[in-house]
């Protein structure tokens, strides 16, 4: 096993500091790289550290990928390995001529980059896999990152290497999608931001868990005062303060307002706040929130998605995920909202002494539902609810029916009615509509307690749905 001895930055510093000024010292900026190139400070000091110097004409040419011999260049100044005296490494490529022959024959001892089929290939560009697998040779990186990048699974051949250069923060990957992108050519930035990270912990990026923890302890003290993060508006503004934080809104109902910038506002019937929704994520998982604040307080299968549930004072603080699948929800939050709170959930607590009991004789099922609703029959199968004129309730029965489908649909969660029975169950929505549904099988008999209606209603009414849904029976 070879040791590598690393460059010591402030050894290197101090000589600096002693050697007499001399006019042919490398210049500092190079013509290609503007102050606000993203890539800027970490040349700049690769090359004060003597690791870089450029192309004679004082470019350095950033976005061009780099080559092995570059690569190994830059390794080798950079753990100030000696050159001399090493052994051939017996590339049929490289003649002791080639210009970085004594670089090649370091690299290749060290076991940094070692060739294959006899060739070294000094003009062929280094891949991202390729530099990541270098990077991790070098510098004897160890680790295992809490995630994975999208386009690298495990058993992948640069899957330890990838995954110890992310855990050292030697690379983030690409935010927008998550990805690494292993087999696209590593520009001579890229390297040079690896190296310089790796060199000097100054230039790594802000540890990931920190930044979100930061970020959740911020949210949560926002919640406790009844603020969203990002906004002034709170529970309890009215409709003109909503205006002049936000401006107009891109869409607008009775009792929410729309802005394409990640906001929604639910006004109730007063004109006051009693509901701010954002769906940015900033990358939160379950994980994270677990992690910052404990066990959610509670969990709610809402439409199409799993709500976590923070208590923040008066307020609930609610993360949102998406269903994925049976019983499956994601692990990505996908937005966060907030609103107020009965410290005793008075709002789900249900009189049911006044409750009317449609009974069907035809198929042998049940369903109780409030007094207020008005049933009709629908057909000897079944029979309609509503309470509103906007909204349309229905609880039937049939034969099985075949389908050239999976049926119930996959995307159908579970659910335990009170009875013991299990059923399938899906929400949905549109931006003005939900859509609820429930499916019951037994003895060839489909039972069915479906529902369409305005949001706006749903929102006010999903926990009675709930109650109805959940004391269906079968007699």
């Amino acid at each position: 096993m070879f040791r590598i001895r690393l460059k010591l930055v402030f050894i290197s510093i101090l000589i600096y500091m002693f050697l007499p000024f001399s006019s042919t010292q490398a210049q500092t900026d190079f013509h290609d790289v503007d102050d606000d190139f993203w890539a800027k400070n970490e040349i700049e000091f690769l090359h004060e550290q003597e690791v870089i110097f450029g192309y004679p004409e004082g470019n350095f040419k950033p976005n061009l990928s780099i080559n092995r011999t570059q690569a190994a260049t830059m390794l080798v100044r950079a753990l100030g390995l000696d050159t001399r005296n090493r052994p051939d490494p017996g590339f049929a490529d490289i003649s002791q001529n080639f210009h970085a022959y004594d670089i090649v024959a370091t690299v290749a001892e060290e076991g940094l980059l070692t060739g294959s089929d006899g060739m070294f290939r000094p003009g062929e560009t280094l891949s991202r896999a390729q530099m990541a697998v270098i990077l991790q040779r070098a510098f004897e990186l160890s680790g295992t990152w809490d995630r994975e990048f999208t386009d690298i699974q495990n058993g992948f051949w640069a899957y330890d290497e990838t995954q110890a250069l992310a855990a050292n923060r030697i690379t983030t990957g690409y935010s927008a999608d998550g990805t690494f992108r292993p087999s696209n050519p590593t520009t001579r930035a890229q390297f040079s931001v690896f190296l310089a990270r790796q060199i000097d912990e100054a230039f790594k990026p802000a540890d990931e868990d920190q930044v979100k923890e930061s970020m959740l302890v911020t949210l949560y003290e926002e919640a406790k005062e009844g603020r969203l993060l990002g906004t002034n508006v709170k529970i309890g503004s009215n409709y003109y303060d909503v205006l002049r934080e936000f401006g107009t809104p891109d869409s607008q109902s009775v009792n929410y307002m729309q802005y394409f910038s990640g906001y929604l506002v639910g006004l109730n019937p007063t004109g006051n706040v009693f509901l701010l929704h954002r769906y940015d994520d900033a990358g939160l998982t379950l994980n994270d929130l677990t992690r910052v604040f404990g066990p959610p307080d509670r969990e709610e299968v809402q439409i199409g998605e799993m709500h976590t549930i923070y208590h923040a004072n008066l307020y609930k603080l609610t993360f949102t995920r998406d269903f994925i699948g049976r019983d499956n929800y994601s692990n990505n939050v996908r937005s966060v909202f907030l609103q107020p709170r009965d410290p005793d959930e008075s709002y789900y607590e249900i009189d049911k002494s006044t409750w009317q009991v449609y009974e069907n004789q035809k198929f042998g099922f049940k369903v109780h539902f409030p007094i207020t609703w008005s049933p009709n029959d629908w057909d000897d199968s079944g029979m309609a609810l509503h309470e509103k004129r906007d909204m349309y309730i229905v609880a039937f029965a049939r034969p099985v029916v075949e389908y050239d489908f999976e049926f119930p649909p996959t995307y159908y969660d579970t659910v335990t009615l009170n009875s013991g029975k299990q059923a399938y169950f899906h929400e949905g929505a549109d931006d003005q509509f939900a859509g609820y549904h429930m499916i019951l099988i037994e003895d060839g008999i489909e039972y069915h307690f479906s529902s369409e209606m305005a949001l706006y209603f749903y929102e006010d009414n999903k926990h009675i749905l709930d109650e109805i849904m959940l004391n269906f029976e079968v007699f």
